[in-house]
């Protein structure tokens, strides 16, 4: 005989719906800190990490890689007063990487110039160092 109480499911559907609960919060939680902390989809670009010296000449500026990474001569452009003059490649002649202790003459520039050097590698322009007197 029945004692009266009856299972109609309500504690196993409870009991489910809980658990879908619980594992969405999961996912979400994991989905959010992926981008936050950029571990999924596309990586994070970073630009190389690279020292200049700058040095006033009687005719304008001598550029040297005072330390750091060595990076594409053809994808660092040379900029005056926010003016591109080329790339240090095109300064110059057969060189394809930038290296410690390399250096290029930038002719033509006035005692105020503002000369950036940017790296064009990437998705993005990145200012690698500046020379502002």
């Amino acid at each position: 005989m029945s004692d009266g109480a009856t299972d109609d499911g309500r504690g196993s559907a409870f009991s489910i719906g809980l658990a879908v609960v619980v594992v969405g919060i999961l996912v979400g939680t994991v989905l959010v800190g992926m981008y936050v902390f950029g571990l999924g989809g596309y990586p994070m670009e970073t630009s190389p990490q690279v020292a200049f010296d700058f040095e006033r000449t009687a005719d304008g500026l001598r550029i040297e890689h005072a330390g750091g990474e060595t990076i594409s001569a053809a994808d660092t452009v040379v900029t005056v007063d926010g003016e591109e003059r080329g790339t240090w490649a095109d300064f110059v002649d057969g060189s394809e990487d930038i290296e410690p202790e390399d250096t290029i003459a930038v002719d033509g520039v006035g005692e105020s110039a503002v000369i950036d050097l940017v790296w064009t590698g990437g998705e993005s322009r990145t200012i690698l160092d500046r020379y502002d007197p």
